[in-house]
């Protein structure tokens, strides 16, 4: 077996049989969304790069810088300034939001429960709109690797000859930073279904909040991939 393919191939096993075995472990629907808490900045960092750096990035900001140039690059990296303000401005604000799961439970203890059906509203419509421009493009491990691997190897292959399992571990890296953003998205909608949706309405069986998460999951993962297939841009989603 190709190297190459091997290191990759170990990668998405690894995750599956850590993430079932992890799962038993979670036995709530607090445990599911934001886990105990107990974790070291160096996992929070991991994590929110990870996050910030996912498909989107790979298959439509290196794709379109690499075609038009400083004219793209300029206002995208203007969204950087994001990070910054929530850092310094919004996140110190936001202590009294600590252990709720879904901002539709936050506002409805501060605003009563009219404006927290107006939110899971408004939280359905943004989920749904994220969840398809995350995964626009990256249905197909071709599209996925073309922003980044392709141009660069194209850009060095009359010079240089990587080493084998070098294209593997990159692969691998650009793998689990789209798996994080895409992970996030559906871990999202998955616990306002099941917690601000479900539980409300008062579903007898939506009672395992837990269970309803994970299936709403399943179901959303299934119908982003796809999506991801019949659509091959992200900017066709943006004109629509």
């Amino acid at each position: 077996m190709d190297l190459d393919l091997f290191i990759f191939s170990s990668f998405l096993a690894l995750s599956l049989v850590l993430g079932f075995m992890s799962s038993t472990k979670v036995t709530n629907i607090s445990e599911y969304a934001i886990g105990n808490r107990d974790f070291s900045t160096a996992t929070l960092v991991a994590t929110m790069v990870a996050t910030w750096v996912g498909a989107g990035f790979f298959s439509n900001t290196l794709s379109e810088t690499y075609r038009q140039g400083v004219y793209y690059l300029i206002p995208a990296s203007v969204s950087s300034l994001v990070l910054i303000l929530i850092g310094y401005i919004f996140g110190p604000r936001m202590g009294e939001f600590l252990g709720k799961l879904t901002i539709a439970q936050s506002m409805g203890e501060i605003f009563g429960p009219r404006v927290k059906g107006i939110t899971i509203i408004f939280s359905l419509q943004v989920s749904s709109t994220i969840l398809e421009l995350i995964f626009g493009t990256s249905g197909e491990y071709a599209t996925i690797f073309s922003a980044i691997i392709v141009l660069i190897y194209s850009a060095l292959i009359d010079h240089y000859s990587f080493v084998t399992g070098f294209r593997g571990i990159i692969s691998v890296g650009i793998m689990a930073m789209i798996m994080s953003t895409a992970d996030s998205v559906i871990n999202s909608m998955s616990v306002i279904i099941a917690h601000d949706v479900c539980k409300p309405l008062g579903f007898k069986w939506a009672q395992n909040e837990l269970w309803v998460a994970r299936i709403t999951a399943i179901f959303s993962s299934i119908a982003a991939v796809i999506f991801a297939i019949k659509v091959d841009s992200i900017f066709k989603l943006v004109l629509c």
